[in-house]
């Protein structure tokens, strides 16, 4: 994953395991520090492929530009 705004713009995340949460909560992969992100935003899955779902975020999440609705692959 890369972060495209802020102060970490650029930078590269890798994404490991079957599940990736990304919300500012204790039990996930990620936690940022942005109001940007809410409560509960997404998470990034592997079963087949690679399957990304927002969770109703306020500033939603996007793959290559695009937002997703739903869960994307």
């Amino acid at each position: 994953m890369i972060v495209v705004g802020g102060k970490n713009a650029g930078q590269e995340i890798p994404v490991q395991g079957p599940k990736f949460l990304h919300r500012p909560r204790g039990d996930c992969q990620l936690r940022p520090r942005s109001d940007m992100v809410s409560r509960n935003h997404c998470v990034i899955s592997w079963r087949k492929a690679c399957a990304v779902r927002d969770f109703g975020s306020k500033n939603g999440t996007f793959v290559n530009g695009e937002p997703v609705t739903g869960e994307r692959e």
